[in-house]
């Protein structure tokens, strides 16, 4: 009798770990699955743009009107236009833009001001990402 109480609470124990890891395992798909639908949604809107229609959401349009092709962004523009700017039409880049503190922010919108092409703004946040 006593060896079965013993047994019980050793089965019980990985029936608990094992609810722990299929809740973390869900979760982690359920990001997934989130984060994929963004960039769908990023790599449709880009195909709209290059077939010439406008099926992008109106929040989006003002900002795309702001970006000339796909490899400049429109030169002169604010801090908070570019940060828009980049952020609707290269979410991508904005993802990492937006991990730098303020100061490499504005490292990289100086760089932006001299270069507008989005290859040397991608440049730039790199190298702000490794100072």
């Amino acid at each position: 009798m006593m060896n079965n109480r013993k047994r019980k609470g050793v089965d019980a124990m990985p029936l608990g770990l094992l609810a722990v890891l299929l809740l973390c395992l869900t979760q982690s798909v359920t990001a997934a699955t989130s984060y994929l639908q963004e960039l769908e949604a990023e790599a449709t809107r880009g195909e709209d743009t290059e077939q010439g229609t406008s099926a992008a959401p109106s929040r989006f349009e003002d900002s795309r009107a702001l970006v000339q092709n796909a490899e400049n962004i429109e030169a002169g523009l604010s801090k908070e236009q570019f940060e828009s700017s980049l952020q609707n039409a290269f979410y991508g880049s904005y993802l990492f833009y937006s991990t730098l503190d303020e100061g490499k922010k504005q490292r990289v919108y100086d760089d932006y001001n001299n270069d507008n092409n989005i290859e040397s703004i991608r440049e730039s946040i790199k190298q702000q990402m490794k100072n």
